[in-house]
């Protein structure tokens, strides 16, 4: 769930920031919570679904949604 809202406050923060092109840098700053924490460092799985949205970042800024969606 917790994925979910932060993968939603994306697409709602990529109608308000800058487009980028495809290769251009994107960067997220995000907290990280005390469930996505293992004993002493961020879980791998939690790391990877991070930068996950870090790509999805990148998708949206680009313009590629718009693409997914009229070509599903």
């Amino acid at each position: 769930m917790r994925l979910r809202l932060r993968l939603l406050l994306l697409l709602l923060s990529s109608l308000w920031k800058k487009p980028i092109r495809l290769l251009d840098e994107s960067v997220l700053n995000l907290r990280v919570l005390p469930n996505d924490i293992d004993v002493k460092k961020i879980s791998n799985d939690r790391f990877l679904a991070l930068m996950d949205l870090g790509r999805m970042d990148i998708a949206f800024r680009a313009g590629l949604l718009k693409s997914m969606i009229k070509n599903k």
